[in-house]
């Protein structure tokens, strides 16, 4: 099951390597580009809904798992040097995420969101007064990378950490998020060839799939807005509304410490869970 609160994640892709660029042909024609910097990006304040599910009690409170998806557009991309050149046309590498996880340390501003006990203006304002943290699973197939509608790369979250809490009244929409991603084997053992044409190490050589590492890092938030109370094979949910905050995606190549900092997100991964 899944979801998160991310409307707008702003993130830097990164990829791990013995240099400070790697070697990138989504054309798969030959014509491999030295990358430094991708930089991607969503409508400004564009709504991104997230399914906060309510369990089987009905109740918000902590377990309660949520999914959410959505994507970014390539806009520009960058050389090592800083310059900024449109090395694909905007709109054609796009970044599509599908994000799962649960909630933790709620915390009641009103009374308890409880669906079951409150009349629906009740039930409304107890959500928009509540408050809480999200854990994100390490989730199989949570990035996709696709140019001009083909897939170049499929991706699973290893790490992930997150900062700060999300405030449902939307009075917070900068609250940091940090995921590293690796290829999901799967999807690479069928299509090792076009990762071979597509994802090359900054010399030149062959990837190696089991140390290719992408970070992700950025931060959004809720509008303070609902769609209401829905519910599907997985049972009630609300729809929460989060949007861009002003950030866009960036994709570069990690420093050792970064790298580092990806393994914070593994801490904390073990919480207790509720089946909607």
């Amino acid at each position: 099951m899944k979801k998160l609160i991310l409307g707008g994640l702003l993130a830097a892709l990164s990829v791990t390597a013995q240099a400070d660029t790697f070697m990138f042909d989504p054309e798969q024609d030959g014509s491999f580009v030295n990358v430094d910097i991708f930089n991607a990006g969503i409508a400004p304040n564009f709504p991104v809904e997230v399914r906060q599910y309510l369990g089987a009690d009905l109740v918000l409170n902590d377990g309660d798992l949520f999914e959410e998806e959505f994507a970014y557009n390539m806009v520009f991309s960058t050389d090592l040097g800083g310059g900024t050149a449109e090395f694909y046309t905007p709109g054609d590498l796009n970044f599509s995420f599908d994000l799962s996880g649960y909630i933790s340390d709620v915390a009641y501003g009103a009374g308890i969101p409880d669906l079951a006990n409150n009349t629906a203006p009740e039930f409304a304002a107890n959500m928009a007064a509540s408050s809480f943290k999200v854990n994100f699973d390490n989730s199989e197939a949570a990035l996709t990378i696709d140019y001009q509608g083909t897939v170049i790369g499929v991706f699973d979250i290893f790490a992930s950490s997150t900062t700060d809490r999300i405030e449902l009244d939307g009075s917070n929409q900068n609250v940091g998020f940090l995921f590293g991603f690796e290829f999901n084997e799967a999807w690479a053992a069928l299509n090792m060839a076009t990762i071979n044409d597509v994802w090359r190490k900054f010399n030149g050589d062959i990837i190696d799939i089991k140390t290719f590492r992408i970070g992700a890092a950025g931060s959004a938030g809720p509008d303070g807005t609902s769609t209401g109370v829905s519910a599907d094979g997985n049972g009630f949910y609300v729809g929460v509304n989060t949007k861009d905050n002003g950030s866009t995606f960036i994709a570069r190549i990690p420093e050792p410490a970064s790298i580092a900092i990806l393994g914070l997100g593994l801490l904390g991964m073990a919480g207790m869970r509720r089946k909607a």
